[in-house]
């Protein structure tokens, strides 16, 4: 095997067979299994269901969506905690019971920040919005703005529920 320059990870170490282990600080679930478990799968299907409802967001054909750049430019945003929130999910199913220091600020530590993103943004998206339909009022998308409006304020709630469940997570350092 070709040998591994770790210099720049500070938590490996070579062991007596040659091989890199890490030594770090990991940190354990303090949760019973089977109410992990339905925290994990719960979500799961947060992200999925917030992913879901930002895309339906971006497809009514609400003419704000389609002009006004700051609007876009705030789904794009959106999109990419989305994408985090998710990574941040898979990470932590993958290794349920016991994060590497790393994983943990990953993902325990860095929910907050993707959230608290999520939830500001959607609030942007619908100060946003209004502000678009006082400037240039309505174009025949009454129906599209409330829409848009729901779905945005569906994200905002389901972005709570993930905080509290997050919330839920009990880790503590240990080996």
């Amino acid at each position: 095997m070709k040998d591994i320059n770790f210099n720049s990870l500070k938590d490996y170490k070579k062991n007596e067979m040659g091989e890199y282990v890490y030594t770090g600080k990991t940190y354990v679930l303090k949760n019973n299994k089977s109410d992990a478990e339905l925290i994990f799968k719960s979500l799961y299907l947060s992200v999925i269901i917030i992913a879901i409802s930002e895309f339906i967001g971006g497809i009514l054909p609400f003419e704000g969506m389609i002009k006004d750049r700051y609007i876009i430019i705030a789904y794009g945003l959106e999109w990419l905690f989305i994408l985090f929130t998710f990574r941040g999910v898979a990470t932590l199913s993958n290794n349920k019971y016991k994060l590497i220091e790393k994983k943990y600020t990953s993902t325990i530590i860095s929910f907050p920040i993707y959230e608290i993103a999520l939830f500001g943004l959607n609030i942007l998206g619908i100060i946003l919005s209004m502000l678009y339909v006082i400037k240039n009022g309505f174009v025949n998308d009454e129906i599209f703005f409330a829409l848009y409006i729901l779905v945005k304020v569906i994200i905002i709630m389901v972005t709570i529920e993930f905080k509290k469940l997050c919330n839920k997570l009990k880790y503590e350092e240990g080996s």
